[in-house]
């Protein structure tokens, strides 16, 4: 499992997967593009042949703008 403590914002100072939002403006065509370009933009290793694994869903009732949805992805290569 590769995992980096996170710098800042949510979560800051806690170990986190790489991961990020969905930007048709770098190019991602859909969540596996996203993986793919945030992975390599915060670990800096070009990930390929991904299987998503989980989704999960984390919801905060008292601060609904926490709320997250996580797709989990496999990656051999």
């Amino acid at each position: 499992m590769l995992l980096g403590r996170k710098k800042k914002g949510f979560g800051k100072g806690k170990w986190n997967a790489a991961g990020g939002m969905f930007d048709s403006l770098k190019g991602d065509r859909d969540i596996v593009d996203t993986a793919i370009r945030e992975t390599e933009e915060e670990v800096g290793i070009k990930i390929r042949d991904l299987e998503k694994v989980a989704v999960f869903d984390f919801l905060f009732p008292k601060e609904r703008y926490w709320n997250q949805r996580v797709h989990v992805f496999l990656c051999t290569n």
